[in-house]
């Protein structure tokens, strides 16, 4: 097994986090919807759809978080 493996692993044991199986939370509708969002991009891995929405996600709160004004609301 891999150091990083092994890392990841103490991670997951030491926060109590489980990966879990992500399908098991999604409606139908939703397993339709990356599905398709799948074939629209060519890609056969749904996993791969799922790992780009986080990635996007992610990156747009570290972008808001790096900003000083990010939550501060106009009223």
């Amino acid at each position: 097994m891999s150091s990083l493996k092994k890392l990841k692993q103490n991670i997951y044991q030491t926060l109590r986090v489980r990966k879990g199986n992500v399908y098991q939370y999604l409606s139908d509708e939703e397993n339709q919807w990356l599905i398709e969002e799948s074939m629209k991009l060519d890609r056969c891995d749904i996993g791969l759809v799922i790992a780009a929405i986080v990635k996007d996600a992610y990156a747009e709160e570290m972008d808001r978080t790096d900003d000083p004004d990010w939550a501060k609301v106009d009223v």
